[in-house]
Formats: C-alpha cells, sequence, structure tokens
C-alpha cells in the first residue's frame, strides 16, 4: 500500500518539487503480465485494458491477466504500441515486424490469433512505434522510415504508402490525437501533423539540444507538450510558436512520458520518478513513494478515471491520483496510530497519534507540531478542538491549554488552571459548544465543564454537574464521559463506554435500549446540519434521532449499517453521512442509504477506522491505526470527449 511521506531522495534538490503518496495497485510477472517492462497501456471499447510488453501482449479483465505471447502468434516480437481501429478490431504496432491485428474470429488451437502485416522489406520499415486511426479509419504509423499510412484492400491485405517528401518526419518516436482529428507525430527531426489526409511539418525548437527520446501530448486542440531528456515544450497550434515550461529535472532525470488527465493534471514520467503539474506545483512520486520502478514509460486514463502507469522493469501501476491519498509511517510520523483528525476553519488539517502529538498534514508530508516541547504535547490523543476566531483548546496529560486561533501554534499555548476553573484537570473528551467560543470538556474523574473563551483569551471554565449530584450521575455513568456533544439549543449530550443521556434542565437523562437504539454502547455522537443527532454503535451500526428534544426521543437504526462495529461519524455540506467501522468507510446518504463502502481492497491504509473528518472541500479524511486516508468523494465532471480523443 502506498503511503505519504516527507519529501525525499530527488524532492529535495528543488523548493516546488514534493513527495505525494497515492494508493495503487500493482500488477507484475506474478500477477500474469508477460514482462515487467511496458511499453504502452489501452482500453479498449469493451472495458478490457490492453498492456504492451518487452515479451507479448496482457489484457486486463479488472481481475486477472491474460496473455498473447508466442503461442498465441506473436511469435519472436516486442509489441511497441497497441490500439483500436473504427471498427472495434485490435492493431498492435512491432518492433521490427510490421503490424499485427487480432482476429475478430475463434481459431483453432495452435493457430495464430493474429494476421501479420509487413510494411516493406526493410526493418526499419517495419518498426512501428507509434499508430493511429483517424475518422475515416486511416491507418497512420510512425515508423524509423519516417509516416506511413496503410488502408486495408479487398482481400484483407493492406496497401502501405510511406511519405517519403518530408526529411522532417523521419523517425517519429511518439504521436496523440487531439479532439479535431488531427494525429500528431514527433521525432528528432521535427513535428507533423496529419490532419484531413494532408501532412504538414513544424521544425523543432533548439534541434540540435534533442536526445534520442521523444514524447507528445494534448492538452487541447490548440496546445500540445513534447518533452525531451532535459526540456518539457508548449507548442501553440494556431500561432505555430514553442514556448519552454517550467519542469525541474535532476541530472539523472530525462523525459520519457507525458500524459494529460481528465481533471487538467499534467503527468510526467522521466528516467526517476512521476511528476504531476498542477497550478504550478511540481509534486514529485519516487519508489520511496511506493512506485515499483522510478523509470515511467507510459501513461493512460481509464474510462473509470483511473491512471494507469507503465514502467521500465516494474510492471504496470494503477495509481490513485487523488481520490485516495494516504499518510503514513515516516521519519516525521514515526508511529502512524492517529487517534484524531480535523479540519481547521484555515484549511489546516490536523492529525494526532498515540504519543508523537499533533501533526499538520498537506501534500509534502506529515509534519509535527511542536517536537521541540516534548513531552508537553505528546499525548494528545483526541482532546483537541478549535473555536474559530478565538483560539484552540488541547487537552494533555497535565490539564489544558489554550493556543492563539489561526494555524496551531503549541509555542503560544498557555497552561490553564483554578484561576480559570481548570484547576487539577485531567481531560478525556472535548468539543465546541453551541455558542462562539464555548468548549465542553469531560474529566477522568468524572467531572464535566462548559468553558467560554473570549476573544482577548480570557477563559473561565464551570461544571455542568453540581457536587451534590455526582455522586447519583457517576453510580449511573459507571465510566468517564467519553465522548460529548451539544445541540443549536444548547442541549448536552454525552456518552460513557456503556450509557447514552442528555442533560434536561439541571438533571441529565439517560436513555434506556429501545426500538431502533438496540443498545448504548456509544462510540460517537455528532449533530448534523437538519439537527438531527447520530450515534455510533460499539456493535450495532448507526442509530439516527430525528427529534432529539422530544420528551421521549424516538430512534431509527440505519439498516445498511446493521452489524457493523461503528466508531467514528462524520458529515458533509450535503447532508451526506460517513461512518468509521472496524470495516471501513461507509458513505450513506442523509436518509442513511448506502453510496460507498472505502475499505483497505479500494486503497485506504486500515480498515479498522479510527476518526474522520470532512474539510471544506468536502474531502474525508481516515484516520486509521496505519495513518490517514483522505477520500476524493465528490462526483467529478469528466471531460469524456477529451479522453476519447486521446484513446483512438
Amino acid at each position: 500500500m502506498l503511503a505519504f511521506g516527507c519529501p525525499i531522495g530527488l524532492a529535495c534538490l528543488a523548493s516546488p518539487l514534493f513527495a505525494q503518496r497515492s494508493s495503487l495497485r500493482h500488477f507484475d510477472v506474478a500477477d500474469g503480465l508477460p514482462s515487467p517492462r511496458v511499453s504502452s497501456i489501452l482500453e479498449d471499447s469493451r472495458g478490457f485494458l490492453w498492456i504492451t510488453t518487452f515479451r507479448g501482449l496482457g489484457r486486463f479483465d479488472g481481475t486477472r491477466f491474460e496473455m498473447f505471447g508466442n503461442e498465441e502468434g506473436l511469435q519472436r516480437v516486442s509489441p511497441n504500441e497497441v490500439r483500436e481501429d473504427r471498427r472495434g478490431r485490435l492493431w498492435v504496432a512491432l518492433n521490427g515486424e510490421g503490424l499485427a491485428r487480432l482476429l475478430d474470429e475463434p481459431v483453432a488451437p495452435g493457430k495464430s490469433m493474429f494476421r501479420m502485416y509487413r510494411l516493406g522489406t526493410e526493418r526499419r520499415e517495419n518498426t512501428v512505434n507509434a499508430l493511429y486511426f483517424d475518422s475515416a479509419n486511416r491507418c497512420w504509423l510512425g515508423t524509423e522510415s519516417g509516416i506511413a499510412r496503410a488502408g486495408e484492400k479487398a482481400d484483407g491485405a493492406l496497401e502501405v504508402e510511406f511519405l517519403r517528401d518530408s526529411v522532417t518526419c523521419l523517425k517519429p518516436q511518439a504521436a496523440c490525437a487531439t479532439s479535431d482529428d488531427a494525429i500528431w507525430f514527433v521525432g528528432p527531426q521535427g513535428l507533423a501533423c496529419v490532419r484531413a489526409g494532408e501532412l504538414t511539418t513544424t521544425a523543432l525548437p533548439e534541434p540540435s539540444q534533442h536526445a534520442e527520446y521523444l514524447c507528445i501530448a494534448a492538452r487541447s486542440a490548440s496546445e500540445l507538450l513534447i518533452g525531451d531528456d532535459h526540456t518539457l515544450w508548449s507548442f501553440d497550434v494556431a500561432a505555430g510558436t514553442w514556448k519552454r515550461l517550467a519542469l525541474e529535472l535532476a541530472t539523472n532525470q530525462g523525459v520519457r512520458a507525458l500524459f494529460v488527465d481528465s481533471e487538467g493534471d499534467t503527468w510526467v514520467g522521466t528516467t526517476n520518478g512521476l511528476i504531476r503539474l498542477r497550478a504550478g506545483e511540481q509534486l514529485l512520486y519516487t519508489t520511496d513513494q511506493g512506485l515499483p520502478d522510478n523509470s515511467i514509460r507510459c501513461a493512460f486514463e481509464d474510462r473509470s478515471g483511473h491512471l494507469w502507469l507503465g514502467t521500465w522493469f516494474g510492471g504496470v501501476v494503477q495509481f490513485g491520483r487523488g481520490d485516495l491519498i494516504s499518510w503514513s509511517r515516516s521519519a516525521e510520523m514515526p508511529n502512524p496510530d492517529v487517534t484524531a483528525i480535523t479540519s481547521s476553519s484555515g484549511g489546516q488539517v490536523l492529525a494526532s497519534s498515540t504519543n508523537d502529538g499533533l501533526f499538520a498534514l498537506d501534500e509534502r508530508g506529515a509534519k509535527r507540531l511542536g517536537a521541540e516541547l516534548s513531552p508537553t504535547f505528546d499525548r494528545i490523543w483526541t482532546r483537541f478542538v478549535e473555536l474559530p476566531g478565538i483560539g484552540w483548546v488541547l487537552g494533555t496529560d497535565e490539564g489544558l491549554y489554550l493556543a492563539r486561533a489561526g494555524k496551531l501554534d503549541l509555542g503560544s499555548a498557555r497552561k490553564l488552571g483554578p484561576a480559570e476553573g481548570c484547576g487539577d484537570l485531567h481531560p478525556i473528551a472535548m468539543r465546541a459548544g453551541h455558542a462562539p467560543g464555548q468548549v465542553l470538556v469531560s474529566d477522568l474523574s468524572g467531572r464535566l465543564l462548559r468553558g467560554k473563551i473570549e476573544p482577548d483569551g480570557t477563559a473561565h471554565f464551570a461544571d455542568l454537574i453540581p457536587a451534590r449530584d455526582r455522586p447519583a450521575f457517576d453510580l449511573r455513568l459507571a465510566d468517564a464521559i467519553r465522548t460529548v456533544c451539544c445541540a443549536s439549543d444548547g442541549t448536552v449530550w454525552v456518552a460513557s463506554r456503556y450509557t447514552l443521556a442528555r442533560q434536561v434542565g439541571a438533571v441529565f437523562e439517560f436513555q434506556e435500549p429501545t426500538e431502533g437504539l438496540p443498545t448504548t454502547e456509544v462510540r460517537d455522537v455528532l449533530f448534523d446540519a437538519r439537527g438531527r443527532l447520530l450515534v455510533a454503535l460499539r456493535h450495532d451500526g448507526l442509530s439516527l434521532c430525528i427529534d432529539p428534544s422530544a420528551r421521549t426521543p424516538k430512534w431509527r437504526q440505519v439498516e445498511s449499517l446493521s452489524g457493523e462495529s461503528t466508531f467514528s461519524i462524520a458529515t458533509d455540506h450535503g447532508g451526506r453521512i460517513y461512518a468509521g467501522t472496524w470495516n471501513g468507510v461507509f458513505q450513506l446518504d442523509p436518509d442513511g442509504a448506502l453510496l460507498r463502502h472505502f475499505t483497505h481492497a479500494a486503497g485506504l491504509l486500515n480498515d479498522s477506522v479510527n476518526a474522520l473528518a470532512v474539510d471544506a472541500e468536502e474531502r474525508v479524511w481516515v484516520a486509521t491505526p496505519a495513518g490517514v486516508t483522505r477520500l476524493e468523494t465528490r462526483v467529478k465532471a469528466r471531460n469524456a470527449a477529451a479522453r476519447s480523443a486521446r484513446t483512438r
């Protein structure tokens, strides 16, 4: 499982270059791939993934690979690229042997499954580096002898014509297609465009500087990207002008592949890692972040939006671009058992681990806060809450601390003592109250305090349970208060390991198991935007109370979580519910119907979920014993036309 760490290796060479970790699935020879050396990837119209390798062709159905090599008719050949024509037939560009087409009809055992086509008498004419079909289903080939076009005759043979009149288009190494039905080839001698059957050529910038390897991708019909060993260029199609793009490369980091995904991110495969370019930020992924090989030779996006990478000797990777990104064990966060997580009003994401304090998480990695203040803030656990615009309240084994508003700075935190009503306090749980600056804190001794923090930092805490009522309350509670929450009307709800109670006037009413609330073994409580109370149950999923202020609350058990051990709850702006369980994260609609289920198999670091948080962009942060995974749960619109053009 890929996880997230601090910038290391090449990432340290330049400040904008960061290391990021995402979830991935890795497939190699042991999984049925013909060879670990991959040259191209394609998804056909039926949803199969085709992968060309050094020793044959692999077809992936989502579960397993089927190999097409010597026994299937691709004898002694090394496929360079695979492409589907407008009739849905599969063609393979071969290294030295021309073209091969997968036969539509079944063949007898021992017979070749491919029809082979020689394009000429010389090996370089039959070394096909790139293959595309235009809207008229004409086949355009980039070979070591230049660009050729091919069409099928009545008997099925190919009629091939090499366009030898243009020196600038010799030895094209790569090609791409744009949405306006143009096909572009690039090679050391220049850039060539095939449009409506006509060929035009353009010289490359700084032609003497280009090394042996070139690659190409289309950002749009009007802009192309071309990469070489040293540089990334942008070509303006209408103006015919070139622009050098900002790309920081190490001396051993030549560009080998380019891809623009449906969200507009540019992916640069190099000989030493994968680079993502987004909004001026450059992120680097290497074997330190879990890739099986640093040499990336091709990239492809399937119709589901998954990015696939082909490597030089590490097989193929299904790469989690942004829907599943994780932060796990690193030098900065050696203990990845994350007990709590929150997204602040300023967009800062904070996580706490069992014994190493608090960490700020971003795309650079996990950064420990206040390490120099150890051990004071090492055991925060779940005991931290933001009061927007006022400050942060932090619980430690030594008592309560208050830090100023904004990004959390532990160095600014001051301890609250007897003068604020916090003397001799050992906090267990805390949560913001209903009013600005209000916070609820439970204590190991059974105390429950409501605090008010003023904008100037003045603080005052008072017990919600009078001393005279404490013995009866403690007897019924039978344990310390483990979780608290507050309704919009100020009503406080509390739960210990085995009890659930609400404050009514000056007393607390304990809830009994009833229809819709099978048990009071509560692990989390939360009010949603509708004012409904959600209760996470230790063995019985999730219960929901529509009107928590009713004289006798009515409960409904969420059937989609029946039997799940649920430990945390979160909601997003649309009212969707997220339940963290021992079986991953369940995404429910506001009425409790199951939408999605995220597990370790889908990319979570661990199925045991300790805590959840939803940020302002409605991304869900999942804290587990193995670290934090961020889920991109929103449904994003995808540019189907652009993807279709790229996969021709």
